[in-house]
């Protein structure tokens, strides 16, 4: 009776032990942001926020979710404020929802893109920059300030 006690928690010890790690991401797949920064000006430049993934010889789709806590400032009726990706140094490009509301009080918003091989996927390291900026005829007096966020990226199974 003990025996097979003893066999069943090495069983359940293992699985719980194996699920645990595949929830584990690797550093260079996350980049977390604690401490506020602004940026002003149009669309688009870097928001110094990048993530690394390795591609297998074959290119499979990536994932890569943006959380962040923000507040941007239209001044002069100036247009939208992006966010989207530059993907292994390319121009910033959307890859699904990249708007961000307009508002002068803290907001959380959360992204999800999807980045396939043909969107510029190579076999080995791939970059992935947050990238944005304001957009409309006076973009350049737009702010956008970050206040905490969280950028992660993972290979698609």
């Amino acid at each position: 009776m003990n025996k097979t006690r003893m066999a069943r928690m090495a069983i359940i010890c293992l699985i719980v032990g194996a699920t645990s790690t595949v929830f584990a991401v690797p550093p260079g797949q996350v980049f977390r942001l604690t401490t506020p920064v602004q940026f002003f000006g149009p669309c688009c430049i870097s928001l110094n926020e990048f993530v690394q993934v390795t591609e297998p010889a074959k290119p499979v789709p990536v994932v890569v979710t943006w959380s962040a806590d923000y507040f941007t400032v239209r001044q002069n009726g100036g247009g939208n404020v992006l966010a989207g990706l530059m993907v292994n140094g390319g121009p910033c490009q959307l890859y699904g929802s990249g708007q961000l509301s307009d508002t002068d009080f803290e907001v959380q918003r959360a992204f999800q893109w999807i980045v396939f091989p043909s969107d510029g996927l190579v076999p080995g390291l791939n970059t992935f920059a947050l990238c944005g900026g304001a957009t409309g005829a006076n973009a350049e007096t737009n702010e956008l300030e970050i206040r905490g966020s969280t950028l992660v990226v993972r290979l698609s199974k």
